[in-house]
């Protein structure tokens, strides 16, 4: 298994998936970009 975070590219678009808590919890996010510069979260990631 991979670690987070990881930073892949998805034809132009960069995917960036990484991870936080919730107390005990373990939730995985994925933000986007297309410049590296301005990053977007997924708008169903966990609220960490």
């Amino acid at each position: 298994m991979a670690k987070l975070p990881v930073l892949t590219e998805q034809g132009d678009t960069y995917c960036l998936f990484y991870f936080g808590r919730d107390g005990l919890t373990k939730k995985i996010g994925l933000a986007t970009s297309t410049d590296h510069l301005t990053w977007r979260k997924h708008p169903s990631n966990p609220i960490l």
